[in-house]
């Protein structure tokens, strides 16, 4: 077991067939290169030349079909301007208060059908309006009238300030194509 030597010699000298194979392989790259030149002087200037020219014929039109969406455009601008000043505008005056008001109602009304049926029920039981009992179911349906007025009109302007900022989202959004 020791350092023997393998036996094997390292050439230091120049490989000739080696340089051979490199030499003919790099003539055959530069013959492919001369053919591939000498097609495109024959005919690839030719496709070059043909497709430039077709560009070239097609500019005008290409020019026409702008200049038609331009005045397309020029045409619908002040029209879309208009529109959306005016879906602005509506939106601006959404009427919140009007909301307001016919929740209040709905509300009036509907208490209105509790006390005439409760009305009845007092005639049925044989109470009479100006007893105790009458008065105090007034009084709590006031004080629940009240309560649910208060609840239905701040319900009624939370919606309407949340509807007046979807249209006026909408009516921005109108103007710049979104």
């Amino acid at each position: 077991m020791g350092g023997g030597k393998s036996g094997g010699t390292v050439s230091t000298g120049v490989d000739k067939e080696y340089n051979r194979r490199m030499a003919a392989i790099a003539e055959k790259q530069q013959t492919m290169a001369d053919e591939v030149f000498g097609w495109y002087k024959e005919h690839g200037l030719d496709v070059d030349v043909a497709a430039l020219e077709a560009r070239a014929e097609l500019i005008p039109h290409q020019a026409e079909t702008e200049r038609m969406q331009l005045d397309a455009m020029r045409r619908l601008i002040p029209e879309a301007a208009q529109t959306t000043g005016q879906f602005l505008q509506e939106a601006r005056h959404f009427d919140v208060q009007g909301l307001m008001g016919r929740a209040q109602a709905d509300v009036i009304h509907a208490h209105q059908g509790v006390r005439d049926q409760q009305r009845l029920e007092q005639r049925r039981m044989g109470l009479t309006p100006d007893s105790g009992v009458v008065a105090a179911q007034q009084a709590t349906m006031g004080i629940q009238q009240a309560g649910d007025i208060a609840w239905a009109r701040s319900e009624a302007r939370q919606l309407g300030e949340q509807e007046r900022f979807r249209r006026l989202q909408a009516a921005a959004g109108l103007g710049l194509g979104g």
